[in-house]
């Protein structure tokens, strides 16, 4: 990843160009009101769709807990 870090898919992690790297946020879904803390450590999403409005890319783990 973009931090130095070898992925690790099962821990809550995201990416973003907002934010800077070890930064913790909480990603809730706007349907069922659930949230996950993650902690940023890549940069992303890829810029064609960042420019689309996708803020956040959620570790596989984070995802499914949503």
């Amino acid at each position: 990843m973009a931090n130095g870090e070898a992925l690790d898919d099962t821990a809550y992690t995201a990416a973003s160009w907002d934010y800077p790297f070890r930064t913790t946020v909480r990603v809730s879904t706007a349907t069922t009101s659930q949230s996950v803390e993650v902690h940023i450590t890549d940069r992303g999403p890829s810029l064609a769709l960042y420019r689309r409005g996708r803020l956040i890319d959620l570790s596989k783990t984070a995802f499914q807990a949503l």
